[in-house]
């Protein structure tokens, strides 16, 4: 499991954050201008620019995919709920529509629910090794699934990731990879805010949203730049799409820089069983990743007072994400509350609490925090009749 500064949780969310402003003499990316179109089942889509390096607001864009449904009760319309759903590398369009209806009733009666594809993800802006799929896959093909064992499969596995990450250095015309990272995701998000015509942002992130969450709120926060529920993976389609961002955020060494993988994937087994190689072997496919994104990254602290609360949602038993990642994450931040969810499963969102569900729900429409200790239990047991 790779590490991105604090631990990720199952969820987290954030009700009207107030942004603090730029620094005197940066200028400021413009706002960008959402046409909004009917895309399907009463949800609407639109393409939003935004600068490709935050350090050059005047140079190159890329475009962001962006989806929302509009509240069912405009006329008590309290204002947007973005919605991230983890990863990195799931596209936000693909995913609100397929769990919108696992929102509670009131948020989607006061709230517009927006999403979008992360740059580098989906249909916005995205890094392309390969001229289509079927090369990429045959590119692939030699690789065992899951993770390699033995020294021929650890050779193949890390040649080939060394040469992936040669060829995808050869396609980056514009310097998209690296640009990738959370931050820049963050950044991007206060830029959809302000398109949307919000003062304040209330944000639910799922999984790895959890981390872009907390990188958010903290950017937000930070007096010299400009830039949200959180519930507690990694995910993807293209493996450069998910590559891009999860390099982008992590420190993962060369062997040539002393890094022995193969060592850690035994130090692994021996903690975790054969769970453990699979999160080493998945992080060394970052050891020779081409771009450096270390001018963009968070690096913390994680501790700057925020304008509004935040409510950490957990389930005990996650088994991408331990709750004690969860509670370290509710102790680290300055304003922030956990509600655990006494049940299995990855996110609450994905794995229904109709006790967590109402707290959400009064959380981001009326600003109250359950008690401090409330544990709720989920609607269903694992296997129950």
């Amino acid at each position: 499991m790779f590490r991105l500064g604090i631990a990720a949780t199952a969820s987290m969310l954030l009700a009207g954050l107030t942004p603090t402003g730029a620094a005197a003499g940066v200028p400021l990316p413009s706002v960008p201008r959402l046409s909004w179109q009917a895309c399907a089942d009463g949800f609407q889509c639109a393409s939003a620019a935004v600068p490709l390096d935050y350090r050059d607001v005047r140079g190159r864009s890329v475009q962001l995919a962006v989806i929302r449904r509009p509240a069912t009760d405009p006329a008590h319309r309290i204002g947007s709920l973005f919605f991230n759903p983890g990863g990195p590398g799931i596209p936000g369009t693909e995913a609100l529509p397929a769990v919108y209806g696992m929102f509670p009733e009131q948020v989607r009666e006061r709230f517009d629910i927006v999403s979008f594809d992360p740059r580098g993800i989906g249909q916005s802006t995205a890094p392309q090794c390969f001229p289509d799929d079927a090369t990429e896959q045959r590119f692939f093909a030699q690789l065992p699934a899951g993770y390699p064992v033995g020294a021929d499969q650890q050779a193949s596995w890390a040649d080939t990731y060394a040469r992936f990450g040669r060829q995808c250095a050869a396609s980056d015309g514009t310097g998209l990879l690296a640009h990738l990272s959370t931050a820049d995701v963050a950044r991007d998000m206060d830029l959809l805010r302000q398109a949307v015509g919000d003062k304040q942002l209330s944000y639910l992130g799922t999984s790895y949203g959890s981390y872009l969450g907390a990188l958010l709120q903290q950017l937000w926060t930070a007096p010299s730049t400009r830039g949200p529920l959180l519930t507690g993976g990694l995910a993807g389609q293209r493996p450069e799409q998910t590559l891009g961002v999860l390099c982008s955020d992590t420190a993962n060494p060369n062997p040539l820089a002393g890094a022995d993988y193969p060592a850690l994937a035994e130090l692994a087994q021996a903690r975790s069983g054969d769970v453990g190689p699979y999160w080493v072997w998945q992080t060394e496919r970052c050891a020779d990743w081409p771009a450096d994104a270390r001018q963009d990254r968070y690096a913390g602290p994680w501790n700057r007072p925020t304008s509004a609360p935040i409510l950490v949602v957990a389930n005990t038993g996650d088994p991408a994400w331990p709750y004690e990642g969860s509670r370290t994450m509710a102790d680290t931040l300055a304003r922030a509350r956990l509600l655990t969810v006494d049940g299995y499963g990855h996110t609450v969102l994905g794995n229904p609490s109709t006790c967590a569900a109402g707290s959400e729900e009064r959380y981001l429409v009326s600003g109250q925090l359950p008690p401090r200790g409330t544990v709720c239990e989920p609607d269903r047991r694992p296997f129950a009749a």
